[in-house]
């Protein structure tokens, strides 16, 4: 119901690792959520199980602001997904499985969904071979996932200090390494701020 949810996989794994994701294809004006829903809503909800291979954490790209009256809301419309990466254990072949939970939404409308996925793909010395679409969508998603700096220096910005207001909203000053697009905050967990 307003959702397809499917691999974005190689038709063939690699010995090393290997990328995938969990794709959402959505029905125009519908949405699923963020790792942090926000003031509504509930993150999908995913196990990947493997005997096969090791599985990474999911990796989720950044979401968009999903405003819903006063509540502010963290999700995706399409194109959506769920990243990770899957290392063969064997020469041979890989199999997963994904246990699966969603809440698909317009507006004040919702579905929750559940599922699951199989994966099963041949392994190969020659590396992974893609189809032009699912590498496609998969390297969309990997262009928006964010990026993790370790070196402090290198950091586009840092925080120096907050301030909470009485009417609920937040200063932040920052220091930037350089010339500062717009920037968009998303808080990664619930309730960060009780103000």
């Amino acid at each position: 119901d307003h959702v397809t949810v499917f691999w974005i996989a190689p038709d063939q794994l690699g010995l090393g690792t290997n990328t995938m994701a969990i794709g959402f294809d959505l029905e125009p004006e519908w949405h699923v959520y963020w790792k942090n829903p926000g003031d509504s809503g509930t993150a999908p909800k995913v196990t990947l199980k493997s005997d096969h291979a090791t599985l990474s954490e999911l990796r989720w790209p950044t979401p968009v602001k999903l405003p819903l009256g006063d509540l502010m809301n963290f999700g995706y419309g399409n194109p959506a997904g769920l990243v990770f990466d899957v290392t063969p254990k064997s020469a041979t072949s890989v199999e997963i499985e994904a246990q699966l939970e969603w809440l698909v939404c317009r507006a004040e409308e919702c579905v929750p969904g559940r599922g699951t996925l199989r994966f099963k793909g041949d392994v190969a010395q020659t590396g992974p071979h893609w189809g032009a679409e699912s590498r496609a969508k998969l390297q969309f998603l990997t262009n928006v996932i964010p990026a993790v700096v370790t070196n402090p220096k290198a950091q586009p910005l840092r925080l120096q200090r907050w301030e909470v207001h009485s009417d609920g909203t937040v200063d932040l000053v920052v220091e930037a390494n350089g010339p500062v697009p717009n920037i968009e905050i998303f808080p990664v967990e619930g309730d960060w701020l009780q103000p």
